[in-house]
């Protein structure tokens, strides 16, 4: 049989083992202020080489938001509604219906099922849509950080200058 002691050491000052404790509280507050940059930063470079990657990208916008239930429960927090629009997309992909939920331009909404008809061959896209499942995996598995970074209920659209317009969202239907 294997005993071990589970109490601190008594000889120790309490004050010090508070002033340890504070201590560490202080460095995990640094330790998250530092991951949520660097995550801000790496998501800022994708976000970069996105646009880079294609001439024809006006804008990339997704939503963030913790869904409730009807009772009022708050649900996980995640990254929802992936779109972006491109330049002139009516006039590139002519047989295409797009989606217009009443905004002022249309856009695409990342379902393959939704894209135009040839999109994914077309060479054109090819290191856009790497890029872009790249980014996409990337969101969601810092969905924790972007929520410290840019909030809840939120809509963050980036646009090819990279200009980054945050706005409070709250419909989630």
């Amino acid at each position: 049989m294997k005993l071990t002691n589970v109490f601190p050491e008594i000889d120790k000052n309490p004050d010090q083992m508070l002033d340890n404790i504070n201590s560490l509280q202080i460095t995990s507050k640094e330790i998250v202020k530092i991951t949520n940059e660097k995550v801000e930063e790496l998501l800022k470079l994708k976000l970069k080489f996105l646009f880079q990657s294609c001439d024809d990208l006006e804008w990339f916008r997704w939503r963030q938001y913790r869904n409730y239930w009807n009772d009022g429960s708050a649900c996980h927090f995640g990254i929802r509604k992936i779109t972006f629009r491109l330049k002139n997309q009516e006039q590139l992909f002519l047989n295409h219906k797009f989606e217009d939920h009443g905004y002022k331009n249309s856009y695409f909404d990342f379902d393959e099922c939704d894209y135009p008809e040839g999109f994914k061959k077309d060479e054109k896209y090819a290191n856009f849509l790497m890029l872009y499942d790249n980014l996409e995996s990337f969101m969601h598995k810092y969905d924790d950080y972007l929520e410290n970074i840019y909030g809840d209920n939120v809509e963050i659209k980036v646009y090819h200058d990279g200009i980054m317009q945050i706005e409070d969202y709250g419909d989630h239907s």
